[in-house]
């Protein structure tokens, strides 16, 4: 896999814990609610009041959100009669209006809370490889910076074994895609039913895929990973494919400076098995 072309994602997402968000939507609600007392009923500001909520929809989540939309149409109701009194001389007239006011403005909380859950199914089906349901490349990379992020932290060990499908190709020639596709769907069920919750699995190549294994030493490593092999020939063989598996594990006692670094070590270990014998696993610590 060549890793020199991928660019790095952007880390500019602005990340706020909830409740710092939740002060900052709420006094939201104040700021525009005193403009719009301060400027009477001279000028429409009920469409300011769309923005906290809009904020709160998409940083917070829905009930958030219809709380703070509850919150506006309450402010906006009692600046009206602070700075104007009723409309009229109706008061059913005032609880019209409000009324109406607080339908729309729940309206664009659900609606917003609609788009912004529909945007994170996207990003995450972005993450997934479309065959075998794991993490692609770009879902490992993420989840992967994380975790040597932690390990730089809490001095954790981090191992990544890099599997490569032996024999890949002649299985795709002589019994179709189909049967090659069976392989790689199976292939990722085995490691994704074998590997812990911690743990992270990916296919990030036509027939390689990578584990990442999180706070295990080197030796429980080595074997969780024979084990996993294991159980891999176990599933070829009663499928009656002559695929085997070209292992590279590399331990980082130190954590790799970058995701790239992780994979190439790792890689350069399974390519040696390849040159070498093939249906094997090699591994080291650095």
């Amino acid at each position: 896999m060549n890793l020199e072309n991928v660019t790095p994602p952007s880390h500019n997402n602005l990340r706020l814990p909830k409740n710092l968000w939740a002060i900052l939507v709420l006094s939201g609600v104040i700021v525009v609610g005193s403009i719009d007392y301060l400027t009477g009923n001279q000028l429409l500001l009920s469409v300011f009041y769309l923005l906290p909520i809009s904020l709160a929809a998409l940083k917070i989540g829905t009930p958030m959100a219809l709380i703070v939309a509850v919150i506006s149409a309450g402010v906006e109701s009692v600046v009206n009669i602070w700075a104007e009194g009723f409309y009229g001389s109706s008061i059913l007239v005032h609880f019209w209006n409000t009324g109406i006011l607080l339908i729309i403005y729940m309206y664009i909380a659900v609606l917003v809370s609609s788009l912004r859950k529909a945007h994170e199914r996207e990003r995450e089906s972005a993450r997934k490889d479309y065959l075998t349901g794991i993490s692609n490349f770009q879902g490992f990379r993420e989840l992967a910076e994380r975790e040597i992020e932690r390990s730089r932290r809490y001095g954790t060990i981090l191992s990544a074994a890099y599997i490569d499908c032996d024999n890949f190709k002649e299985v795709n020639d002589t019994l179709g895609h189909d049967a090659g596709s069976r392989v790689l769907r199976v292939v990722a069920d085995v490691i994704r039913n074998h590997i812990r919750a911690t743990d992270i699995a990916a296919r990030i190549g036509g027939d390689e895929f990578v584990v990442l294994l999180t706070d295990v030493s080197h030796d429980i490593s080595v074997g969780f990973v024979e084990k996993m092999r294991n159980l891999l020939l176990q599933e070829m063989k009663e499928n009656n494919w002559k695929v085997t598996f070209s292992i590279g594990m590399v331990s980082f006692s130190t954590p790799p400076l970058s995701v790239e670094e992780m994979l190439k070590k790792s890689d350069a270990l399974m390519y040696c098995v390849k040159r070498e014998t093939k249906d094997a696993i090699k591994h080291e610590v650095v």
